[in-house]
């Protein structure tokens, strides 16, 4: 399925940005580790198995920024009902006390154990940005080793990275 990532550039310019989705069962270990039967197949995929990991990890962490937005306007609004019940009924709230509120409060659990299960996953997707951007420098290293010749002559039919690769003859008719 092709995905779309629309980007305001301002001054009324937007780009639209479209690519294949990631599958919903990824195997980390599988695009973590190099396929050294099918080395060219390797480097000449790393690079959008990198994009496809990046535009993953900056979901996640949008999706992270703005349930933690969420938690402090609802924090901010607890404040305010805490204090101006404290001032109607003719008490003042120390800073401990109105921070034990807040957070014995259920609605503000819930959220902050939801920021916590997003931090969780974006953790995980940096590990795993991290990890491909590894598989790609060194993927980077052992292209500089290779011949023109090797480039087109060793690469494999299949799936690699997430993605496939067919292999046509020059007429146009597969191999």
């Amino acid at each position: 399925m092709r995905e779309k990532l629309i980007i305001d550039l301002g001054n009324s310019k937007l780009v639209t940005l479209s690519y294949e989705e990631f599958d919903t069962d990824i195997d980390l270990s599988d695009i973590t580790r190099i396929d050294y039967e099918n080395i060219v197949a390797e480097i000449v995929t790393v690079s959008a198995l990198m994009n496809k990991v990046a535009n993953l990890k900056a979901e996640v962490d949008s999706r992270f920024t703005l349930e933690k937005l969420d938690v402090e306007i609802y924090e901010a609004g607890l404040k305010k009902m805490f204090r101006s019940q404290a001032v109607t009924d003719g008490k003042k709230l120390v800073q401990d006390e109105l921070d034990g509120l807040i957070l014995m409060d259920i609605g503000y659990q819930n959220r902050k154990k939801k920021l916590i299960r997003y931090q969780k996953d974006c953790d995980y997707l940096n590990s795993m940005y991290w990890s491909v951007k590894d598989k790609s420098d060194k993927l980077n290293n052992i292209k500089n080793n290779l011949t023109p010749k090797e480039f087109t002559s060793e690469i494999l039919e299949g799936t690699v990275n997430g993605i496939m690769i067919k292999l046509h003859n020059k007429m146009g008719r597969d191999v």
